[in-house]
């Protein structure tokens, strides 16, 4: 029986990824041609809108932001004025929860979508990496800030074509969703930085992401970490503050296990490295973002290799860059199947090790009385 529960939450999240699969594979059939949203496209972030909007204790934040939308809640003295207002007017206006969830949703998936419209190969494969890795639960789970995330792969155009004025309002509004909006104004300054090479340096990006994992799998690195309670209050975490005292005096320490899904980020992480050259030469300059988004990915894996052994709640802020080693995947997956003569085995050892995630923590789940992996709508539960 635990067996048969098993098989059939993991069809659930595989059938999300088919279905996202298959209608983005039809807009490409119909209209090859074309980068506007068609028929399809706007299919595609209706299903991930519904889905996600009628969720229920699906990542962990999840039952909060419910009861934020049905009670109204705010913060005192809080300073995400959209944010608010959004949560206010749900709740004057007596609306179902759902729509606010239905909302942030949208505004996920829109601007993900709006993000590579002009690649809509990537819009195959996005859903695979989404629904296989940790990327979904993540997005349902830290709602504001992953929003903010989303809304920020579409703003990285303008730190491409060189546009100040854009960039600086998108990500001006997006600290009305979520204080923390403020550390993405710095990456700006990236304009300014060639990074064309930086997908050849294999081996410098590879010694750099193993050394960063053996650091992060000790303790070293917790003093480091002291001055982290001082720019709390100007970055959107100051609601953090006691956990983060917490864990700087050692009180708060959480190690995560060396097993499977460690394993699956790590490689990952390592064979996004090893193909970085492959796709540069494939996309590099068809994409222009290529080079920016492979350095965020890069940069996120290190990151999060850093920190979380310390505390989930200091990969936060790398949370920011976490969409693009989900995105340089689904470009990776699509670099093998385009290739599929020469690189059939690894198209599927990839899409494997990218599901070991949803896998481990299905059948942890399974048999966990209280869970927030298995998917689950608020039918009858409110």
């Amino acid at each position: 029986m635990a067996v048969f529960k098993f098989i059939i939450e993991l069809l659930i999240y595989v059938f999300f990824a088919w279905a996202m699969y298959s209608l983005a594979k039809g807009s490409i059939l119909c209209h090859k041609n074309s980068m506007k949203f068609d028929g399809y496209i706007w299919c595609y972030v209706l299903f991930f809108t519904i889905i996600s909007a009628i969720r229920w204790r699906v990542g962990v934040d999840s039952a909060s932001y419910i009861e934020i939308f049905r009670d109204g809640v705010v913060r005192d003295g809080s300073k995400e004025y959209i944010w608010d207002w959004l949560v206010l007017l749900i709740h004057h206006w007596g609306l179902h929860f759902v729509i606010g969830t239905a909302i942030m949703a949208f505004l996920q998936i829109f601007f993900l979508c709006k993000g590579f419209q002009q690649y809509k190969y990537m819009l195959i494969w996005f859903p695979v990496v989404l629904f296989g890795g940790r990327y979904y639960l993540g997005l349902m789970n830290g709602v504001r800030q992953m929003t903010v995330a989303c809304v920020y792969v579409f703003l990285v155009k303008y730190i491409i074509e060189r546009k100040p004025l854009p960039f600086l309002t998108g990500v001006l509004l997006l600290y009305g969703i979520h204080n923390s909006a403020l550390l993405l104004l710095p990456t700006y300054l990236l304009t300014y930085i060639p990074f064309k090479k930086l997908p050849n340096r294999r081996i410098l990006c590879l010694a750099i992401l193993l050394v960063c994992f053996a650091i992060g799998q000790t303790p070293s690195l917790q003093g480091l970490f002291k001055y982290v309670e001082q720019i709390l209050f100007i970055t959107g975490y100051d609601n953090y503050t006691d956990f983060y005292s917490n864990v700087l005096e050692g009180q708060g320490e959480e190690q995560l296990a060396f097993g499977p899904t460690m394993i699956s980020f790590l490689l990952c992480s390592v064979v996004l490295v090893w193909y970085a050259p492959e796709l540069q030469r494939t996309y590099g300059k068809v994409i222009p973002y290529f080079n920016l988004w492979y350095f965020f990915a890069v940069f996120y894996s290190c990151g999060y290799f850093l920190v979380c052994n310390i505390s989930h709640m200091m990969i936060r802020p790398f949370q920011y860059f976490e969409l693009f080693q989900a995105i340089m995947l689904a470009l990776l997956l699509h670099y093998f199947s385009i290739n599929k003569k020469r690189y059939q085995v690894h198209l599927y050892a990839l899409i494997f090790l990218i599901w070991v995630c949803t896998i481990i923590g299905i059948y942890k789940a399974c048999n966990t009385p209280i869970e927030f992996t298995i998917y689950k709508t608020f039918f009858g539960r409110y």
